[in-house]
């Protein structure tokens, strides 16, 4: 059990900061809404899965620090200079890279997705895929890359669960 809240905290976290990063890097230089709203939901909604998700567990330490940490997060971004924040969404490539590789090498050597579902996925596939369209549109051309990444990666973890389909993470 404390596995798995460690793997979903690990790929939480992971999502909270960099959605956060893009968001930031979005409002500041003043792209179209369309680039920065969905990924500004997304982080309310991640942070709102995490609180509920320490509070179920009454981990109000945790909760408490996941909160202060945000803030200072939140805080600290705000106040970064737009080439930082540029920096950053560079090196954010490689990391997001090899977080997408090794997870597409555990589906391989587990024959399984794990707990991601065929709907989750393909929700995911045709987000990304989505979002390179709408970062080509509006000429966000720091975004295009990422989003080709994530697609690609979300659409190779789609067919990794039609390939494993018939084995579950209960088996």
């Amino acid at each position: 059990s404390s596995g798995i809240n460690a793997e979903y905290g690990g790929m939480f976290a992971t999502i909270d900061i960099i959605t956060s990063l893009v968001s930031t890097f979005c409002i500041k230089t003043g792209l179209d809404y369309s680039n920065w709203l969905e990924l500004l939901i997304t982080n309310v909604q991640v942070l709102t899965i995490q609180l509920l998700g320490r509070w179920y567990l009454g981990d109000t330490r945790s909760l408490l620090l996941l909160t202060l940490t945000k803030l200072l997060t939140t805080g600290l971004l705000i106040i970064t200079p737009l080439s930082y924040l540029h920096l950053a969404l560079r090196c954010i490539l490689p990391i997001m890279v090899i977080a997408k590789v090794t997870t597409t090498v555990k589906h391989y050597r587990e024959k399984s997705t794990g707990a991601l579902s065929g709907v989750t996925l393909a929700l995911q596939s045709f987000q990304f895929s989505g979002r390179c369209v709408t970062a080509a549109w509006a000429g966000a051309s720091e975004f295009l890359v990422p989003s080709a990444i994530n697609a690609t990666f979300a659409f190779v973890h789609l067919v990794q669960f039609w390939v494993y389909r018939t084995k579950t993470k209960a088996e």
